[in-house]
């Protein structure tokens, strides 16, 4: 393998909602009915005014810490998983007490960073380090990608073991309902900020959830790293309202 530092990762981060939205059977995640009623805002709800559809994102935030706590229960209580990574290089650190060389391992977690690890150590490739004739420098070549596609494979083969094990203690499918929810949150907070006040009191409710939203971190005006650019804009929907 090649004998220097690939850029990869060297740490898998525990399941966490932020974790997944930077991509159950097993468990009992919030029912099921309850969740599709928190659909994203009609025309409708957006009709019967700004407490409605604060109350509607409150229900559903509600429902979506539910999920990812079930999520992150479920990931305490998982057997142990393989971790999806292959080692693809390793750094030389030079030699032990005893005179052993020392190496230092690195690891790819995907299949597109084990291909720039083997592009970027291709000494036969033309103008590279190795020379010879060419048949030879040929058949290094051909070994030097013969061995990728076989990291490749042994990466695929951890990934399906730990999918397998998530399939069957329910994992998966908490996880995708927990996404899928988080969905439905962020919908209602973009509705909330885009929305328009027609009475006082709703200038009033939505300054007042604009600042509960901000102090609260779970709510998802975070993700985007402009909270100020968020809640500018719900400023400006404020200043658009004809009271």
């Amino acid at each position: 393998m090649p004998n220097t530092i690939p850029a990869a990762g060297e740490a898998m981060p525990k399941t966490t909602r932020r974790a997944f939205l930077a991509g159950v059977a097993a468990i009992s995640v919030p029912a099921a009915a309850s969740a599709c009623e928190v659909a994203m805002p009609s025309q409708e709800v957006l009709a019967t005014g700004m407490s409605a559809l604060i109350a509607k994102h409150k229900a559903a935030l509600d429902l979506d810490k539910a999920a990812w706590e079930g999520v992150s229960d479920l990931d305490d209580i998982l057997p142990e998983r393989p971790t999806a990574k292959v080692q693809t290089a390793r750094t030389y650190q030079g030699r032990n007490n005893n005179g052993v060389e020392v190496f230092s391992p690195s690891f790819s977690w995907t299949e597109e960073d084990i291909r720039r690890v083997y592009e970027r150590h291709d000494n036969w490739a033309p103008g590279r380090m190795f020379h010879g004739p060419q048949k030879w420098v040929a058949e290094k070549r051909a070994q030097h990608y013969q061995q990728m596609e076989e990291k490749i494979r042994e990466l695929q083969a951890i990934k399906d073991e730990r999918q397998r094990i998530e399939d069957e203690w329910g994992y998966t499918a908490a996880l995708t309902e927990a996404r899928r929810l988080s969905d439905i949150v962020k919908g209602i907070e973009a509705e909330i900020i885009a929305y328009v006040p027609t009475t006082f009191q709703e200038a009033i409710d939505k300054a007042n959830w604009c600042v509960w939203a901000a102090v609260d971190d779970y709510c998802y005006l975070y993700d985007g790293e402009n909270l100020s650019g968020v809640l500018a804009d719900a400023l400006a929907a404020i200043g658009r309202a004809a009271l």
